[in-house]
């Protein structure tokens, strides 16, 4: 079988192939029951991307021109595919985008095997499980319930809300906010699930395909994926020790021309650096004058160890120009996810119909017991009991590391955040081999190239996370993880 592509010709290569199997068929060039090349193979002969067969394919097959099999590919077939009892089952391949097939996954499965108690996990950025005492959050879901058996016109956790939130907790997320010098209401605020979440809702409302968006280089994988898999075209800007080069944005803003652009208000993951308040300042007047708006995300701020904490851009906009996603997952009990959007008033009206008509409302329980917490001081509490142990578990992992220093890593000590950033000592090591190494001893950590969108960067950083994992733990797995960069350098 022979197949021409006309590189000149302006109808689609997988239309050109359609075509040409078609009319063999049905000059009788190629008989009933002719097997055709595999999808790869063709991709070969064609020399085209194997997606493009995958779709010619497809299209033959919804044409009644060939059907597949499992197990044995394609094969052409007549009108009298009717009387034949061949199953076809569905071709997902051909289905489901690529974008999803070809997405890199080593993030999540760290992620999901760090709270399965098998390993020593420095993978995940999650909370330490002893801040919240499970006696004191049974208490709350308890008084709860019996407010709900006894009030229920009034407080019912198991009602259905408003697809903005609880207008109770609205109002309560509103007075921590004046706390942080955001000066907001209740009708400013939306409630999600998660940052994730909010990103998505955002990105559909205020994006199209190909459009252009800067983040932050390196950045959490979360959310260069969400923007790829909407087509949006992420550029990425460098940082440094004070946070974004806002010196390199205006050269880029002005060849690019972004419509939003992405930042971190806390510590970014994995740097653990929080741009200085000078370089937020200077980012904000060049986004007035280029009239673009700022995503800022918020899921650490409140975790500082040395000074202050960090000012976010909202509290510092005077132009209306910033929407802030501040979630709960690094701070908030686990298994309990929210996060809630600020900004405008037009963004969060808007953004609520599209709330509306994906979910209706959101978990109520979930939120009644967040409002609690806040109303209470608990998660005020909580934060005092998070910096204290944090520190002590950053310093203590720090400690560990020494070895590692000696042998010439780096890691600049954070300031704030869950995660140190380290660079290997040796830049011929293969971080794949120290992965290995470590996980045959029960070590989790994420390797550095998954922070850079395209795989340019951080080939010989590690990230480790130092929330969630134990102090012994600590103790226990930071020898074994700088054993096994032992390891790979003498390999």
């Amino acid at each position: 079988m022979r197949i021409t592509i006309n590189q000149q010709c302006k109808t689609p290569y997988f239309r050109q192939i359609t075509n040409q199997i078609k009319a063999m068929i049905l000059k009788g060039e190629v008989p009933g029951g002719t097997m055709l090349p595999s999808e790869r193979v063709m991709a070969e002969l064609c020399h085209v991307h194997r997606n493009t067969v995958i779709k010619a394919y497809h299209e033959l097959k919804a044409d009644g021109f060939i059907t597949s099999s499992q197990g044995k590919g394609y094969m052409t077939v007549y009108r009298q595919q009717e009387e034949m009892c061949v199953p076809e089952p569905v071709n997902w391949n051909c289905l489901i985008r690529s974008q999803v097939q070809d997405m890199e996954t080593t993030y999540d499965l760290l992620f999901s095997r760090s709270y399965q108690n098998t390993s020593i996990s420095f993978a995940g950025g999650m909370i330490a499980p002893e801040i919240y005492e499970r006696k004191a959050m049974n208490s709350i879901q308890r008084l709860l319930a019996q407010r709900a058996e006894d009030q229920p016109l009034l407080v019912d956790a198991y009602r259905y809300t408003h697809h903005q939130g609880m207008v109770e907790l609205r109002n309560q997320l509103a007075l921590f906010f004046q706390g942080k010098g955001i000066s907001i209401g209740a009708g400013q605020i939306q409630v999600v699930s998660d940052s994730n979440q909010a990103i998505d809702f955002l990105v559909e409302m205020l994006l199209k395909n190909g459009d252009v968006v800067f983040v932050e280089e390196p950045t959490s994988p979360d959310l260069y994926r969400t923007l790829q898999l909407k087509n949006i075209k992420v550029l990425t800007v460098p940082t440094d020790s004070d946070g974004i080069l806002v010196s390199a944005v205006e050269s880029m803003i002005q060849k690019h021309h972004p419509k939003i652009i992405c930042v971190h208000s806390g510590y970014q993951d994995p740097s653990g650096v929080s741009t200085t308040l000078e370089r937020r300042k200077e980012l904000l007047e060049l986004c007035y004058r280029y009239g673009i708006p700022i995503l800022e995300g918020d899921d650490s701020s409140e975790l500082y160890y040395n000074g202050e904490q960090p000012v976010s851009y909202l509290a510092l906009d005077r132009g209306n120009a910033v929407i802030h996603v501040y979630s709960f997952d690094l701070t908030f009990t686990p298994g309990v996810r929210l996060a809630c959007v600020l900004g405008p008033r037009q963004v969060i009206d808007n953004m609520s119909k599209i709330v509306a008509m994906r979910l209706t409302c959101f978990d109520s329980l979930s939120q009644m017991v967040l409002y609690q917490c806040l109303k209470n001081g608990i998660y005020d509490e909580a934060l005092r009991k998070m910096r204290d142990l944090y520190r002590r578990k950053r310093d203590l992992m720090y400690e560990q590391l020494q070895p590692l220093f000696e042998m010439g890593a780096t890691c600049r000590l954070p300031e704030g955040g869950v995660f140190l950033w380290i660079r290997l000592p040796d830049d011929t090591v293969r971080i794949d081999k120290v992965r290995k190494f470590a996980e045959k001893r029960g070590v989790l950590f994420v390797p550095g190239f998954l922070f850079f969108p395209y795989g340019t960067g951080g080939e010989q950083f590690i990230r480790l996370n130092f929330s969630f994992a134990s102090e012994e733990q600590i103790l226990e797995g930071i020898p074994l993880l700088i054993e096994a960069v032992k390891e790979a350098m003498e390999e």
